[in-house]
């Protein structure tokens, strides 16, 4: 079985998402997170520390809250996603790389939380992910 990490970047306002427009496939033409194939002797936190610095070109923000959000099992790969809060962003940010390019998309504006986007890849599980790292986000903040 092939194991997976994806990570789902928020800015501390919820405002934006971090996401890569994928130019290949799989998934070529749709948004997704940050992540990749865990490697052999890899955990899952391990792999989406190495796959953020392979494709933002850098370690993530020391100030950086990380959040495992839950481990999807399907018949031939575990997916093992995490939310991540990075508090200060620059909203032009745009990196291209082999798979496409990553960019802050605007959550509201970009349609990011409408499970019925069609540029989304996961079939609805970017806005349920989401969902829950703003419950998480605003739980801290009670």
């Amino acid at each position: 079985m092939n194991h997976y990490t994806q990570a789902i970047a928020v800015d501390k306002s919820f405002m934006y998402t971090l996401l890569i427009r994928r130019e290949n496939n799989p998934g070529k033409g749709l948004l997704s997170g940050i992540g990749g194939h865990i490697e052999d002797g890899e955990d899952p936190n391990e792999c989406m520390l190495r796959e953020w610095e392979e494709e933002m070109g850098s370690a993530l923000p020391d100030d950086a809250v990380i959040r495992p959000l839950m481990a999807q099992t399907l018949t031939d790969c575990t997916n093992h996603i995490f939310g991540i809060i990075i508090p200060k962003i620059d909203i032009y940010f745009y990196r291209p790389m082999d798979e496409g390019y990553i960019r802050w998309y605007h959550i509201l504006g970009d349609h990011i939380m409408d499970c019925n986007n069609p540029n989304l890849a996961w079939n609805g599980l970017t806005p349920y992910c989401l969902n829950l790292l703003n419950s998480d986000r605003e739980e801290q903040n009670d």
